[in-house]
C-alpha cells in the first residue's frame, strides 16, 4: 500500500463501527436508519439490525454515514434479540 492510500482509507473510512460508552453510542457507515425512538433506536447495515435501547436517547449528530445518539445506553443488540 503506497502512502496515499493508506491516508485515503484514513481519511474516507468506510469500515462499520459501532462506538460506545454509557452515555453515548457512535454508529458509523451504517446503510439505513429504521427508527429513532427516546427507548429505542434500530439501524440497519447490510439487511442486519441493530438495535440500541436505552433512555432519554436524542441525536446529537446525524450525518449521511454516522449517527452519534446522547443518553442513557443500556444494551446493543446485534440481530434479532
Amino acid at each position: 500500500m503506497n502512502p496515499f492510500e493508506k491516508y485515503r482509507s484514513f481519511i474516507l473510512e468506510d469500515n462499520f463501527k459501532i462506538n460506545t460508552s454509557f452515555n453515548y453510542i457512535d454508529i458509523v457507515n451504517f446503510t439505513k436508519i429504521i427508527s429513532l425512538e427516546e427507548k429505542e433506536a434500530i439501524i440497519e447495515k447490510d439487511g442486519k439490525l441493530i438495535k440500541i435501547k436505552g433512555n432519554n436517547m436524542r441525536v446529537a449528530r446525524m450525518l449521511e454515514d454516522e449517527l452519534l445518539l446522547i443518553g442513557e445506553v443500556k444494551k446493543v443488540i446485534l440481530g434479532s434479540d
